[in-house]
């Protein structure tokens, strides 16, 4: 199953460049968008991640770490790759499949035996955005100040005269931002504007009854005609990848 993958930086950590090549020729016939960059040496990652933190620049999104390396295993660098980089996405990569509780302790992402194939990759990336999904938040701006909120609160996003009320599962918030400036910022995300006054998180559709959307909770949204077949396109292309 094929996925859309957003550009993204990606760091190999292992000390046979014949594998480091192999993973980035993998990595490349799933997207044109991933850059690589490799270390054969523990230390050199180390060092790279200690620059970008002291620097405040961005950490890579994703990291496959070898476990067995010559100075030290992948286990103990992994574990101070989280104390380093707590966020850092980390995937241990292996030809033994006895270090996978092990690689677990370091609270690493997932588990891949060598030699990783595009099917694996896939997977990975699906799960990596199903998560990010999950983990996502926005600064809702209020009258009372801007707030963080889960993207997985939201339900939907109404246009009222001026404003926008956001509605989550906990209450709402009047807020300043337009629907279409919503719109914009979380159509990845699995939201779609299903009328002109109702921007929709898929996520909490249920089904759909006589021209209206029915919503987990119990509500129900006009959906316009118009965007029937855009929103059926949609919610199809988010299952796919995992949205929903």
């Amino acid at each position: 199953m094929d996925i859309q993958i957003n550009a993204m930086t990606v760091y190999i950590c292992d000390d046979n460049w014949e594998q480091i090549n192999t993973l980035r020729q993998t990595l490349e016939r799933i997207s044109d968008r991933i850059v690589t960059e490799a270390f054969v040496s523990s230390s050199d990652l180390l060092l790279r991640l200690e620059e970008l933190k002291i620097q405040g620049e961005s950490m890579p999104e994703l990291l496959f770490l070898d476990i067995e390396m010559p100075e030290e295993n992948g286990i103990q660098i992994g574990k101070k790759i989280r104390e380093l980089a707590p966020e850092l996405c980390f995937v241990f990569v292996t030809a033994y499949a006895d270090y996978a509780v092990q690689g677990y302790e370091a609270r690493a992402f997932r588990y891949l035996l060598k030699p990783v194939t595009e099917a694996d990759l896939q997977k990975l990336f699906s799960e990596m955005k199903a998560e990010a999904n999950k983990m996502k938040k926005i600064m809702v701006k209020t009258r009372q100040g801007e707030r963080p909120v889960l993207l997985r609160e939201i339900i939907y996003i109404s246009a009222e005269d001026k404003y926008s009320v956001v509605y989550t599962r906990d209450g709402h918030y009047i807020s300043d931002t337009t629907l279409t400036d919503y719109e914009m910022r979380l159509e990845e995300w699995g939201f779609f504007r299903i009328h002109r006054k109702y921007l929709l998180n898929l996520y909490f559709q249920k089904g759909m009854e006589r021209g209206k959307i029915l919503l987990t909770n119990g509500e129900q949204l006009p959906i316009s005609k118009r965007k029937l077949k855009a929103y059926q396109d949609y919610l199809f292309r988010c299952m796919k990848e995992n949205l929903l």
